[in-house]
């Protein structure tokens, strides 16, 4: 063989040598896996065919990027923001959201005029923290009412959004959320409740923790594809086209939750890696999940994550129908409702249910009231009463006035103190009152006897030193009534020495006081602090506004927080609620500026008790106004189980 010869062949082998290299570099062969572009799927689609003359959006291929699921290093969390993580496990991606956290919402979206979009462009167009890909779709664009080509259940903010002209909806099991954002899966006939938000795909992979891919109503697990039989695929259980013959290793979307229903799982195995339903599974068990749900995979198979410094999209290999996504939820403001309309006219009385003129109540006129049911209240349910300038209330124990009765003159905020005891009452009169002593705003009245009985008098605004002064004989005084827009201060001596005490509102028996009973021998009478507005009381009640103390997992609750403005028109307050169960848990927290009329008025903040918090859970009210705050708190009991904490093992295969 000659050496041009030889000279020849080894031109061509350089040639065909730096041609593969430049191949190489153009295709961008390398170990390590890169996102893909849309028209890169890693395999043909396998989901149902989308209508081929179906327009898509427009969109560049997205490389991943420096602040990608992929930076992340395998078997870490990382925690983007409260409430929600960035994990990565054997090239799969795993969203951690914690369903606790009130400023997060699962959310179901489905693309417009029943077509189909971009993951991250149905994503970022609700504001999502994050998204993946949902349930299988065919017939896009669907042009009949409700607008949705996806093929299973589907409920958005408790609105049905189902194609049920086809039967696969009801062949397939779904993930949905009940008003409390607890999750469920389970078949159609399952999710009585769970249509806050729903979205169907499948197959259920993870029961309770146990891993199961069955073919064909097997008693035993396949590794492998089930087979088509009759244009059918059965896994699970669940029924699926034969499209379905091929999912066993191939790009996969999952979602999960864990068995406290606590943490909710999005899970997407990284652009060029396929995965079967088993490692899935194990990468999710690892991560705390015990029920998890297959959704669409291969070519629709896409996450999108906007928080905390990560932002990548996905996008899969095609524009998809449907998607879960998460996104920011802000609690509705407290809504503000003036107290019970029980302020009785000089000729009536009102009672209430519980102390300090609050819960249930009712207004009486003069008349004779022989049993509860003629009252309009609960049998032994009374604490508290309110009585006009021109009558008198006698309370009695039993019905038809009966078993011990105490008449009432005056106001009082606590009948736990009196003879007639608190919750005793099962009937009642309301009388003229043949004493005159009724102060307007500006007056207080002192009465010789207990209950604003006996011989009493009206003072105005001024000092009164000594008992001639006051109009009452010495040391006689037993109870008094203090006007709206004044205080009065009663001294156990002359010219206002002794012990002397400070009254803002009506007392019907001093001798539980300081001042004790009979002791009054001087007095003045001086205008209230300056008009504010204040906290004077939290409390909780149901959704109808009766105080209630005591829930279940899953009760409407509202925090209430009553507020009393003096200022005589309406005033700009910043109220805070901050409620907390067992262990500093979070529960609720909103904070504001809402505009308060003049008087007392309840503000109360719509909630449901979570699950999983059992025991007692603490409530602190907050008032801001012109730089001064005032605060009360009180506690309640939810039933059911405590927080707990669980400890997973790591599993490797």
């Amino acid at each position: 063989m000659n050496t041009k010869f030889i000279a020849q062949i080894r031109r061509h082998l350089f040639g065909l040598l730096l041609l593969g290299m430049m191949l190489s570099i153009c295709l961008g062969i390398s170990s390590a896996p890169i996102a893909r572009a849309h028209g890169a799927a890693t395999e043909s689609p396998t989901a149902l065919p989308i209508a081929t003359d179906t327009a898509v959006e427009a969109q560049a291929p997205i490389e991943a990027a420096a602040s990608s699921c992929t930076t992340i290093q395998n078997g870490t969390c990382t925690q983007t923001q409260s409430g929600l993580s960035l994990c990565r496990l054997n090239n799969i991606c795993v969203v951690k959201v914690d369903l606790n956290e009130n400023s997060l919402r699962p959310r179901v979206v489905i693309a417009p005029n029943g077509g189909t979009s971009w993951l991250s462009s149905m994503a970022s167009n609700v504001g999502a923290y994050a998204a993946i890909n949902g349930d299988y779709f065919s017939g896009c664009p669907d042009t009949t009412s409700p607008l949705n080509c996806g093929e299973g259940l589907t409920f958005i903010d408790g609105t049905d959004y189902t194609d049920y002209t086809g039967s696969e909806w009801q062949n397939r099991r779904s993930l949905g959320f009940n008003d409390n954002y607890d999750p469920n899966i389970g078949w159609p006939g399952e999710q009585g409740s769970y249509h806050r938000q729903l979205l169907a795909g499948g197959p259920q992979v993870t029961f309770g923790g146990e891993y199961r891919w069955r073919c064909w109503y097997q008693g035993s697990n396949t590794d492998g594809n089930c087979a088509c039989q009759n244009n059918t695929v059965v896994i699970n259980d669940e029924l699926f086209g034969c499209s379905a013959n091929n999912w066993w290793n191939r790009p996969q979307t999952f979602v999960a939750f864990s068995d406290d229903r606590n943490t909710l799982y999005l899970a997407v195995s990284e652009p060029g890696y396929n995965k079967t339903p088993h490692e899935m599974h194990d990468v999710l068990w690892v991560q705390g999940a015990r029920y998890a749900l297959k959704m669409d995979g291969g070519g629709s198979s896409g996450m999108y994550f906007n928080s905390g410094g990560y932002s990548f999209a996905w996008d899969g290999g095609r524009a998809v129908a449907n998607a879960w996504v998460i996104v920011p939820y802000s609690p509705p403001p407290p809504t503000a409702t003036p107290p019970p309309n029980c302020n009785p006219n000089a000729d009536q009385m009102a009672l209430f249910v519980d102390t300090n003129y609050g819960g249930q109540c009712v207004v009486k006129g003069i008349g004779e009231y022989a049993n509860p049911g003629a009252i309009g209240l609960p049998n032994d349910a009374i604490s508290s009463l309110k009585v006009g300038g021109n009558v008198q209330a006698m309370l009695c124990r039993d019905d038809n006035f009966g078993g011990g009765c105490e008449t009432f003159t005056g106001d009082d905020p606590n009948l736990g103190d009196n003879s007639i005891g608190d919750n005793q009452v099962s009937s009642v009169k309301v009388e003229s009152n043949p004493v005159g002593c009724n102060p307007n705003v500006d007056q207080i009245a002192l009465f010789v006897d207990s209950n604003y009985g006996g011989q009493c008098v009206l003072k105005e605004t001024g000092d009164y030193p000594n008992p001639s002064s006051i109009g009452l004989p010495n040391d006689s005084i037993s109870s008094i009534k203090v006007g709206g827009n004044v205080k009065g201060i009663l001294c156990q001596h002359d010219n206002f020495e002794g012990t002397c005490e400070t009254f803002t509102s009506d007392d019907p028996n001093l001798s539980d006081n300081s001042i004790g009973d009979n002791q009054v021998s001087s007095a003045k009478v001086q205008l209230s602090s300056s008009p504010t507005v204040v906290v004077t009381d939290t409390w909780t009640s149901d959704e109808n506004w009766n105080q209630k103390t005591t829930f279940n997992p899953g009760d409407d609750i509202k925090w209430v927080i009553t507020v009393e403005n003096t200022t005589g028109s309406a005033a700009n307050i910043e109220l805070t609620y901050d409620v907390q169960g067992p262990d500093g848990l979070s529960i609720a927290y909103w904070n504001g500026t809402v505009s308060s009329e003049p008087g007392v008025w309840f503000w109360g903040l719509p909630g449901i008790v979570p699950q999983y918090t059992g025991g007692t859970h603490t409530f602190v009210g907050y008032c801001i106004y012109l730089g001064q705050e005032s605060q009360a708190s009180t506690t309640y009991f939810v039933t059911g189980s405590p927080p707990q904490k669980i400890y997973l093992p790591i599993v490797l295969r």
